[in-house]
């Protein structure tokens, strides 16, 4: 058994816990073994939520929708418990890949495999929405590529059919796979898990996002206005995609069409997939390239000189491949690591880590028996066994040693950024480590989301910026917004400087005022700077026959001083 949290129980409905499967918005999985044998995936509500009764119901409210839906297209539940001191959902362990891992290890599918893929998804569509319900979150993650065909999992953001809606800033659905209307207040219909299969087939055929974007910015603007990358799809399944992807739901085709239309099609026969397993060690990693591509490689700035390709044989002869040091795999997956957690992670997944070190093979083409689970595995051993690059915090969590990330001063990639924000428990978390690399345009960007969803903190250091830079308009309205609805006395603090700094004395006094009395107590010397100052200006003005002293907080029109920033 795995070291399992102590808040976990050890066995819940005749199922002894085994380990980590993987973790959700509201929920943590694992594996348990009965007692004969049998094997579920138990999905647990976090801790943190336990005493939330509104996440409870909608974890209870999970389980009422699994329980709709014909078993034979889904993970059935088999047991559960939802009110229990720590709830729990036991359903059938699906003992196959998901979609996106299938894809990233073997390649787009094609040809009957991938219609294969099209009409499974199509009938467990049609049989979910049969059941009164919608998914909202159908992506490749959720598609397990079972024996017996694809299954539908995580049904944590479902809901019934009926009274649906969401407004704009909720986050329920996934970005690529998100439905225009999603995110808006339009009441939801079975339509966006059309759109959300027509995204997920477009990966499943060419591994490529039907709404590429390098930022939310980015994705935002080309999923309302633009069109959908559909390369390398071919009719007569562009056809049926593309309607899928239509921004009007009312015109794209029920479960039911797509069924009948994913039957009926005939698409060419391209390559067989052999059977997804475990990949199976293998000596220290050898990795060639192309000249060419090794060129546009290093010219990127990513590495420096700390791998220097050769292009010419021992008799200085040319070269067509340029062999890259051992061990080059383990060094590309402690280099992601790192770069996500300058980007704001504390620690990394081992599925991320495979996911993003593609950001640092393009034009790379590993040979086909590199292990990524052995490579990950040497990167984290201590040297001379292994290469002491990594350090595995937990079961399935990486991170760092202290000395690669301090020597790290090559700057993050922009897709780093974007992967970080993605992942991040808080947006503050990337806003602040781009702050912390010099990272200024972008930490603004992030900033100013966070400032949009409500951060309060980040609505701080952002008026702090813009007002040290003089836009004295942009952060005084950011920074009374702090005031009026989070009370903050670092906000007050902030504004009171503002307020001096722009000539109204008057209200910074009562600004700094309020921020000491607050507990920040460096307005205590703000404001002894400010009535030190003005028992100066008041005795140069009585020696100046000034007839109307200035007091605190004002500047009157007699003022011999003329000052434009008087206190």
């Amino acid at each position: 058994m795995t070291n399992l949290p102590a808040w976990l129980p050890r066995e819940v409905g005749g199922y002894h816990l085994s380990d980590h499967l993987g973790s959700g918005g509201f929920g943590d999985v694992y594996r348990g073994v009965g007692e004969s044998g049998q094997q579920a995936a138990i999905k647990f509500l976090h801790a943190r939520f336990t005493q939330d009764g509104d996440v409870r119901r909608r974890f209870t409210r999970e389980i009422e929708q699994l329980r709709k839906v014909s078993p034979f297209c889904i993970a059935p539940v088999l047991d559960a418990n939802p009110d229990s001191q720590t709830p729990w959902i036991a359903t059938e362990y699906i003992n196959g890949p998901t979609l996106r891992e299938a894809v990233r290890e073997n390649g787009p599918h094609g040809g009957a495999e991938l219609q294969r893929l099209a009409v499974n998804t199509a009938v467990a569509l049609t049989a979910i929405h049969a059941a009164g319900v919608l998914h909202r979150d159908l992506k490749p993650e959720n598609i397990l590529l079972a024996p017996d065909g694809p299954r539908v999992i995580d049904f944590g953001i479902s809901r019934a059919l009926e009274s649906i809606s969401v407004i704009a800033s909720a986050k329920m659905g996934t970005r690529g796979y998100m439905a225009p209307e999603q995110l808006t207040d339009l009441t939801l219909t079975p339509a966006v898990d059309i759109f959300a299969w027509g995204a997920l087939i477009t990966f499943a055929a060419t591994g490529k996002e039907a709404y590429p974007a390098h930022n939310e910015a980015a994705w935002l603007a080309r999923l309302l206005s633009g069109e959908p990358d559909l390369t390398g799809l071919a009719e007569p399944l562009l056809e049926i995609v593309r309607a899928c992807l239509s921004k009007d739901p009312s015109q794209r085709p029920t479960a039911q069409e797509l069924l009948a239309q994913t039957t009926t099609m005939s698409l060419p026969i391209t390559r067989q997939i052999g059977a997804v397993g475990q990949l199976s060690p293998i000596p220290p990693t050898k990795v060639a390239m192309e000249e060419d591509a090794a060129d546009d490689w290093y010219d990127s700035d990513v590495w420096g000189d700390l791998f220097e390709p050769t292009s010419t044989d021992a008799d200085g002869t040319a070269d067509t491949e340029v062999p890259l040091p051992e061990h080059f795999l383990a060094h590309i997956l402690a280099r992601t690591v790192t770069d996500l957690v300058r980007a704001g992670l504390t620690s990394v997944r081992a599925s991320l880590i495979a996911d993003t070190r593609y950001l640092y093979l393009k034009d790379i083409e590993l040979p086909e028996d590199v292990s990524f689970v052995r490579e990950l595995g040497w990167a984290g051993l201590s040297a001379p066994e292994g290469g002491g690059l990594l350090v595995q915090v937990e079961p399935d969590r990486w991170r760092p040693t202290d000395q690669i990330l301090e020597e790290a001063k090559e700057p993050v990639p922009q897709d780093i950024w974007t992967v970080a924000t993605i992942h991040a428990d808080e947006l503050r978390q990337v806003a602040e480590a781009a702050l912390a690399e010099g990272e200024l345009e972008i930490a603004e960007d992030f900033l100013l989301q966070a400032s949009n969803g409500g951060d309060a903190t980040c609505s701080l250091i952002l008026g702090v910026i813009h007002s040290r830079r003089g836009d004295f308009g942009f952060a005084e309205s950011l920074l009374r917004d702090i005031h009026e609805y989070d009370g903050l006395p670092e906000a007050d603090y902030e504004l009171g400087w503002l307020l001096l700094v722009t000539g109204r004395s008057s209200e910074a006094v009562q600004r700094l005022q309020n921020a000491a009395e607050g507990g920040f107590h460096r307005a205590l010397t703000l404001l002894g700077i400010h009535w030190d100052r003005w028992v100066r200006m008041e005795n140069r003005n009585r020696t100046s026959g000034c007839a109307r002293p200035p007091r605190p907080g004002t500047h009157p029109a007699c003022c011999s001083c003329r000052m434009k920033n008087h206190p």
